[in-house]
C-alpha cells in the first residue's frame, strides 16, 4: 500500500501529533550535552550516546498547563491544501533515507467523515452531492433510533429488563467489611456468587467472609488492602486471579465523607476523599478490567451518590469527588464502545440517597416519611438489582435520577427554591449537638411555602426566558484585582490580556516564569496595571504563600480564574499512575488550594467572583479521556456544593460564580483533534474563548459553554435514554485521538521496549536508556511512595515503563523546542530533543536509532 496517496495523507495528518505539546523553550534553558561524548547514534555507531544529556538545569519548574498554539490560516480552503501538502512532506520525511524535516505547517484537526478535507474535493460537484446523500442518509438513521431507542427506554421505564444470573460470577467488592459494602457481599452471596472482600480493616473483614461462609454453600474470600496504595491494588489483584480466578463484577464503594465548610477542610481530608472516593476507582479498574477484556465479559459497578448530580453544603470535596466518578464511568463506558473489538463490558453508576450506615452523621429533613434514610439492605439489593438488569444508572429511591434531569432543564434558581423547599441535607460535623434530628412544619406553612415558590418559580422562568433575549448587562472590573492561574500562555495569557484592557489590575500566575514575565511585560507595555508570580498550583504551601505575598503587593483578589489545566489524551489503560495523579493535581487539588486561600478574603470584603475551567468533557464522557473527564466533572461539582454552601451562609456574602464549559480550543492541549463538521464545530480561538469567559463573568452567568449552545443541547439530551446522546456523538464524530504511539516507537528505537530492563547498562538505564543526569534535569521524578534521595531510586523508576515516560514527559516540559524549525513541537521534536540533547537537537536522526523510529511510526500509519 503506497501511504502517499491521497486518502492515507487525509487520513494520517493527525498521526505526528505530539504524545505531549510541549512549551516551546527557545532561550536555550536546556542542558548542553557533554562536550567529551560524540553526536549520539551516527552512521554505524547504534545505540551509543543515547539519551545523555549532562549539565546542571537552569529552573526545577514545571508549566501547570502545556500549551503552543501554532499558526493558522485565514483561507479554509488554501489551509486544507497545506496541510495536505504538510502531510506528504512529512510522510516523504519517514519514507526517504534523508531523515532531514524541512519546516512545514503545524497540522490542526483530522477531518471527519465527509467533511471534505481537500480543495479538490470540496469543489467537486459529485464528491459534494455524495457526501450531502450520505450526511442526509445519516440523519435519517439518526432519527430513526432515537425514536426507537426513546420508545424502549419509555417501556423499561415499566416493564425492566430481565435479571441476569449471577451464580457463576466472581465479585470484588471494596469496603466490604461494613455498610452497604457488607450488605452488599451477603446479597451476593446468597444468589451464589463467588464473594472477594476487600477492606483497609482485616477485622471487619473477616467477619463479613466467616458470615458468608457460615451461610449455607457460601463462597468468600478476604483480602486486607488499602485502596490508595495502587502498588497494594495491583498486587491484591494479582493475589485473587491466582486463588480465587478472573474478576467478572467489580462493585467499586469504598467511600468517606466529611461533612464541614470547604474552609475547615484540612489538606489531609480532601486528598484522603480524593485518594479513596475517585483515584481508587482507577487502581482497581486497571488492574481488573484487562481480564475482562480478554474473556469478554465484564461489569463495572461504582457508587456515586445524589452528591453527584447535585451540589450539597458542607459537603464541596465530596461532590467533587462524586461528580468525578459520574464522569470516569461515562468516559470509560464511551472509551469502550468505540473499541472495535466491541468488549462485552457493562457498567452501572448508582446514585443513593442518604443511606443509614453512620457516613451522614447528622442528617435533617423536612419530609421524613418521602426522604427518610436508606437502609443498607434496601440500597444494597437495589444496586444488585441494577447490575443484574444491566441498567446504566440508577438512583435510591428511582425517582431522584428523573426529577434531577427534568430540573437540569429549568433556571438554577427554580432548583433552589425546590431544594430549599425540601430542605434536606447534612449539618457540620464539627459543631453543634451530635443528632440535629428531623425539622418538622405544619400543614399551614407547608401550603404557604408552596405557593410562594410556585410564584417563585413562574418569576424565574419568565426571567430566564427574558434573558435569554437581552442578557444582563456586563459590569464593569476597573476597580477589580484578577487573579488568573496559567497565564502565561493559550486562553489564561489571553484573559489576562483582556482584562487588562478593560482597566482590571492582573495577577499572573504560572509555573514558567519566562512565559509568566512574557504576559506580564505584554500587559504593561500596553500600560495596562500587571504583576506576575511564579507558582506550582499544585503545592498547596507554595500557594498560600503567593496568596500572602498577592495581598501584600497587590491587594485582596475579587477574581480568581481556575484556569491551568492539563490533558493527557490515551486510553485509561495506557495512563500511568503518575499522568493520571498529575491530572488531579492541577485540574482539580489546585482549586482547593486556591479558593481556601483567596475565598476568605472576598467574603471578608464582601465582594468576589471565582471563574473556574471546566469543559465539554464535564458535561459528558469522550474517548481517550477518562481521567480528564473525570476532572472536569469534580470542578462542576465542587462549584455547584461552594456556591450552593455560601448561598446557606447566614452571612449571605456577596459572592457569585461561573463555571465555564469550552469546547476544544485551539492552544494545544487538544492534540489531535478529530471533527466531522469543522464549519459546525470547529476548534475555537483561544481569543475568543477568553472574551466569551470574561462576557459570562461580568454578566453574571452561573455557567457559560463555548459554543453556547453546547450547555443547552447537553441539557435537552439528558431529557433522553442515554444511547440516544452517544447515538448524537456518532453522528457528529468529534472528539480527540490517542496520542500514545510516539512513546511506543522512542522505546522500540533506543531498546527494543522488550519490558522493564534488569540491570542498567554503563550510565543508561531502563526501556528509554535515561541518564542520571537528564533524570536530574527532569525534576528526579521516582515511582509511588519512593523519594529521590533513597539510593537506587533513580534506577527503579528508569527501569519502569510508566515511571520512565513521566521523567521523559518532565524533561520535555521543561525544556521542549521546535528542533526541526516545523512551527510546531510534536513527537519528532522531542525525539530529537531526547536523542540529541537540547543544543544539538536541531541535528537530524541517523544511524540505527532513525531507522527503528522511522519504521515504528511507518507502521503507525498504516495501522492508523
Amino acid at each position: 500500500m503506497n501511504i502517499l496517496e491521497d486518502d492515507n495523507i487525509d487520513n494520517a495528518i493527525s498521526v505526528f501529533r505530539s504524545d505531549r505539546q510541549f512549551i516551546d523553550n527557545m532561550s536555550s534553558g536546556i542542558p548542553p550535552r557533554p562536550t567529551t561524548r560524540q553526536p549520539a547514534n551516527e552512521p554505524g555507531q547504534a545505540g551509543d550516546g543515547i539519551v545523555d544529556r549532562i549539565a546542571s538545569p537552569t529552573t526545577t519548574n514545571r508549566p501547570s498547563a502545556i500549551n503552543i498554539p501554532g499558526s493558522r490560516f485565514g483561507n479554509r480552503l488554501e489551509r486544507a491544501s497545506r496541510l495536505k501538502d504538510a502531510a506528504t512532506r512529512r510522510l516523504s520525511y519517514y519514507n526517504s533515507g534523508n531523515h532531514h524535516i524541512t519546516p512545514i505547517p503545524p497540522t490542526r484537526a483530522r477531518c471527519g467523515r465527509y467533511a471534505g478535507c481537500s480543495s479538490e474535493s470540496s469543489n467537486n460537484p459529485a464528491v459534494v452531492a455524495y457526501n450531502a446523500v450520505l450526511i442526509l442518509f445519516d440523519v435519517l438513521v439518526f432519527l430513526v433510533k432515537s425514536v426507537y431507542i426513546t420508545v424502549k427506554g419509555m417501556v423499561e421505564m415499566v416493564m425492566l429488563p430481565p435479571a441476569r444470573d449471577v451464580s457463576g460470577d466472581i465479585v470484588l467488592i471494596t469496603g466490604a467489611g461494613h455498610g452497604m459494602g457488607k450488605n452488599l457481599a451477603l446479597q451476593y452471596a446468597a444468589l451464589g456468587t463467588t464473594v472477594v472482600c476487600v477492606d483497609v480493616n482485616e477485622k471487619t473483614n473477616a467477619e463479613t467472609v466467616a458470615a458468608i461462609k457460615s451461610a449455607k454453600g457460601g463462597k468468600a474470600f478476604g483480602f486486607t488492602c488499602d485502596v490508595t496504595n495502587r502498588q497494594q491494588v495491583v498486587e491484591t489483584c494479582e493475589k485473587i486471579k491466582k486463588q480465587v480466578g478472573i474478576v467478572s463484577i467489580l462493585i467499586n464503594n469504598a467511600g468517606i465523607m466529611p461533612t464541614h465548610s470547604l474552609l475547615q477542610q484540612t489538606e489531609a481530608e480532601i486528598r484522603k476523599t480524593f485518594d479513596i472516593n475517585v483515584l481508587a476507582h482507577f487502581w482497581f479498574i486497571q488492574s481488573l478490567l484487562p481480564d475482562m477484556l480478554k474473556q469478554n465479559r465484564g461489569h463495572i459497578v461504582v457508587l456515586s451518590s445524589i452528591a453527584g448530580m447535585i451540589g450539597f453544603k458542607y459537603l464541596v470535596p465530596y461532590c467533587g469527588t462524586k461528580f468525578a466518578v459520574r464522569g470516569i464511568m461515562e468516559a470509560l463506558s464511551e472509551e469502550l464502545r468505540a473499541d472495535p473489538t466491541k468488549p462485552n463490558i457493562k457498567f452501572t453508576t448508582i446514585y443513593p440517597y442518604m443511606v443509614d450506615t453512620g457516613l451522614c452523621k447528622r442528617p435533617y429533613t423536612r419530609f421524613p416519611s418521602l426522604l427518610k434514610m436508606v437502609k443498607p439492605d434496601d440500597a444494597a439489593a437495589a444496586i444488585i438489582d441494577a447490575q443484574r438488569r444491566g441498567l446504566i444508572e440508577a438512583s435510591i429511591p428511582k425517582y431522584l435520577l428523573y426529577l434531577n434531569t427534568w430540573f437540569r432543564n429549568l433556571p438554577l434558581r427554580v432548583g433552589q427554591e425546590f431544594g430549599d423547599l425540601l430542605d434536606t441535607g447534612l449539618q457540620s460535623d464539627l459543631n453543634g449537638t451530635p443528632n440535629a434530628g428531623v425539622k418538622m412544619y405544619n400543614v399551614l406553612i407547608l401550603v404557604i411555602d408552596i405557593v410562594v415558590m410556585l410564584i417563585r418559580w413562574i418569576y424565574y422562568m419568565l426571567e430566564s426566558l427574558y434573558r435569554s433575549v437581552v442578557p444582563p448587562p456586563a459590569e464593569s472590573v476597573h476597580n477589580d484585582v484578577v487573579l488568573i492561574t496559567g497565564a502565561g500562555h493559550g486562553m489564561g495569557k489571553c484573559m489576562a490580556l483582556q482584562y487588562a484592557t478593560l482597566g482590571a489590575t492582573v495577577v499572573c500566575l504560572d509555573i514558567n516564569e519566562r512565559l509568566n514575565t512574557d504576559t506580564v511585560a505584554t500587559i504593561r507595555q500596553q500600560r495596562g496595571n500587571a504583576f506576575g508570580f511564579v507558582c506550582d498550583v499544585t503545592n498547596h504551601q507554595q500557594i498560600i504563600e503567593t496568596a500572602e505575598k498577592v495581598k501584600q503587593e497587590v491587594g485582596t483578589v475579587t477574581i480568581l480564574v481556575n484556569n491551568a489545566g492539563i490533558m493527557p489524551t490515551h486510553p485509561l489503560l495506557q495512563q500511568t499512575e503518575g499522568e493520571i495523579r498529575k491530572t488531579f493535581e492541577i485540574n482539580v487539588m489546585a482549586h482547593f488550594w486556591l479558593l481556601q486561600s483567596f475565598l476568605p478574603g472576598m467574603i471578608e470584603k464582601n465582594r468576589g467572583f471565582i471563574v473556574a475551567m471546566s469543559s465539554v468533557a464535564g458535561l459528558c464522557g469522550l474517548n481517550n479521556l477518562v481521567p480528564y473527564c473525570g476532572s472536569k466533572f469534580a470542578v462542576r461539582g465542587i462549584m455547584e456544593a461552594l456556591a450552593e454552601e455560601l448561598r446557606q451562609d447566614a452571612r449571605k456574602p456577596n459572592i457569585r460564580f461561573t463555571t465555564v464549559y469550552p469546547y476544544m480550543v485551539d492552544t494545544g492541549l487538544c492534540k489531535k483533534p478529530r471533527m466531522r463538521f469543522p464549519n459546525l464545530m470547529n476548534l475555537v480561538k483561544p481569543e475568543d474563548a477568553a472574551s466569551a469567559i470574561i462576557d459570562g463573568q461580568r454578566r453574571g452567568l452561573e455557567e457559560v459553554s463555548i459554543p453556547k449552545y453546547l450547555l443547552y443541547l447537553n441539557t435537552t439530551m439528558r431529557m433522553f435514554p442515554l444511547k440516544v446522546g452517544t447515538l448524537l456523538r456518532d453522528f457528529l464524530d468529534t472528539g480527540v485521538e490517542s496520542d500514545f504511539s510516539c512513546f511506543r516507537c522512542m522505546c522500540e528505537a533506543s531498546t527494543g521496549c522488550t519490558g522493564q530492563v534488569a540491570e542498567c547498562r554503563q550510565t543508561y538505564c531502563g526501556p528509554f536508556s535515561i541518564s542520571r543526569a537528564y533524570w536530574t534535569d527532569a525534576g528526579q521524578v521516582v515511582l509511588p511512595h519512593d523519594t529521590p534521595a533513597r539510593w537506587g531510586a533513580f534506577e527503579d523508576c528508569a527501569n519502569d515503563y510508566n515511571c520512565a515516560t513521566d521523567i521523559i514527559n518532565q524533561y520535555m516540559e521543561k525544556y521542549g523546542t521546535d528542533c526541526n524549525n516545523d512551527g510546531v513541537v510534536d513527537c519528532v521534536d522531542y525525539t530529537m530533543l531526547h536523542i540529541n540533547g537540547g543544543p544539538l537537537c536541531h541535528q537530524p536522526l541517523r544511524g540505527t536509532f532513525a531507522n527503528s523510529f522511522l519504521k515504528c511510526m511507518r507502521h503507525a500509519i498504516r495501522k492508523f
